[in-house]
């Protein structure tokens, strides 16, 4: 190296490494020591039945590390015995590691439904409680709309929802199908229920709190398309009222953020009503408002309300009407508009507020305050052979200054109590139209009747009917003394 001008303090001494495999793993000594790490004298490194040249060249896990995925089960055990996905801890995207099924649950890791009966293994385990090795499970059909949802999941568990899509926004936020978001809250206040004597509970659900990231959608029904202009404005009067009603609760910022309001048009010489309910279920809306009347006495579409509310959940508000139905001294009947005599609707009537004595006072509104009288009392209906019974439950100011000058009806009553039943539902999403219409009544503030009284209610729901009149109901809805109970309960 003299003829290069080095000098003995400057030069540089080389190692040169012969090309040997000494633990015949498909790896250069020197390679295994200079660049992966691994022992040259030993052919499987991290012990987990496969070569460090296999795991480099071949399968591309990691040689220092026996479980590349940290699914619980070594890398050899997954190509060689178990034909699942080494980089993949949960090979059939069930939601559960490849370890779990194996070691816990005795699933196939390599099928997302090992028993073949149509549900998952997670959901099987996770959901209902079923057998995944066994045919026991008939899957649900989950529809009803889509909701949007942040999901907080239990230490340790997976973070996984079956049927449902995954934005990327979050790898938390799910966007699920109404009944599955409906039973999911079932779930957790079930789970929140089970509270043993010493504080811990047992069988806990896999997800822990859920965060409704879609608004609360309220369906307004209405005649918005009608040839007429007093229709039209009827409906967007309703409409005007209820966004009103939600602004004074939580402002105009919270209306558009937290808050949906859509609009269905029913044609009023041909009211589509079992449409209007499908689109209701189709859409997911929560709550339904309907200050328009069915029929006269008769029961269309039982089934089709019942079922919007008993399996999707909908709050369905509706009105008396303003035609002295049910007054026994000026009628002498004893039946509500449809659908408020349908026994799943919460009946909203009107009054309004009587400067004319002292001091002034709600009370239902007649000839001498603005227009002619309303219907109270209790109605029954028979439906396949069941006698079913409602009444008048809440009641709220029935004069309308929004679009129609000093006008009056029911119909300005019932937007109200819808706008307030949505937002009991948006205070605590585990609510159920039961549980809000009851935070409702139990919060209500009386007011003194001013006509008559009837007998007791014609039945009783464990106390609902305590302080109840048939003129005025429980009163007027005391909203912020039920979203106070709302935000301290999980299911009255």
């Amino acid at each position: 190296m003299d003829f290069m001008n080095f000098t003995k303090e400057n030069s540089t001494q080389l190692t040169v490494l012969q090309d040997i495999d000494s633990d015949n793993d498909q790896l250069f000594d020197h390679q295994e020591i200079s660049y992966y790490l691994t022992n040259p004298n030993l052919n499987d490194t991290d012990a987990d039945l496969l070569t460090d040249g296999e795991e480099i060249l071949r399968y591309f896990t990691d040689p220092l590390q026996n479980d590349t995925d940290e699914d619980l089960l070594y890398d050899g055990a997954e190509i060689l015995t178990f034909h699942t996905d080494p980089l993949q801890n949960d090979t059939d995207q069930d939601g559960f590691l490849d370890g779990e099924e194996i070691f816990t649950y005795s699933t196939n890791p390599a099928a997302n439904d090992t028993d073949s009966d149509g549900c998952d293994d997670f959901s099987e385990v996770k959901f209902f409680a079923t057998d995944p090795t066994i045919l026991d499970c008939s899957p649900p059909y989950w529809d009803g709309g889509l909701v949007d949802i942040q999901a907080n999941f239990r230490p340790g568990e997976p973070k996984f929802i079956p049927f449902s899509e995954k934005p990327k926004s979050s790898e938390n936020m799910y966007s699920i199908p109404r009944l599955l978001y409906l039973y999911l809250c079932e779930r957790i206040r079930n789970d929140r229920a089970n509270t043993s004597i010493n504080g811990s509970k047992s069988n806990f659900f896999y997800i822990s709190a859920l965060q409704r990231v879609s608004p609360v959608q309220i369906l307004v029904i209405d005649a918005f398309n009608s040839t007429e202009l007093e229709e039209r404005v009827h409906g967007n009067t309703c409409v005007n009222i209820l966004e009103e009603t939600l602004e004074s609760i939580f402002g105009s910022n919270s209306l558009s953020r937290n808050f949906s309001i859509i609009k269905y048009s029913v044609a009023e010489n041909n009211r589509s009503w079992a449409t209007a309910f499908e689109y209701a279920i189709a859409k997911g809306v929560d709550v339904i408002s309907l200050s328009q009347v069915s029929s006269y006495g008769s029961i269309p579409f039982f089934d089709e309300i019942s079922l919007c509310v008993n399996k999707y959940q909908i709050i369905f508000v509706s009105g008396t009407g303003n035609d002295n139905r049910g007054d026994p001294v000026i009628n002498a009947t004893n039946n509500l508009r449809y659908p408020a005599t349908h026994p799943n609707t919460l009946v909203v009537g009107g009054v309004i507020l009587n400067s004319q004595v002292t001091p002034s006072r709600w009370e239902r509104w007649n000839e001498g305050i603005g227009a002619a009288g309303s219907n109270w009392g209790r109605a029954k209906i028979v439906y396949n052979n069941t006698e079913y019974f409602s009444a008048v439950e809440l009641v709220a100011d029935c004069h309308s200054r929004i679009a129609f000058s000093d006008y009056y009806g029911v119909s300005w009553a019932i937007p109200q109590v819808a706008a307030m039943a949505a937002s009991i539902l948006f205070q605590n999403l585990l609510l159920k139209p039961d549980d809000v219409r009851e935070l409702l009544i139990t919060s209500a503030i009386q007011i003194t009747p001013s006509l008559y009284t009837y007998a007791e209610a014609p039945f009783n729901f464990e106390g609902w009917f305590e302080g109840w009149n048939p003129e005025v109901g429980y009163g007027m809805p005391n909203i912020e003394m039920a979203l106070q109970l709302a935000a301290t309960t999980y299911s009255p």
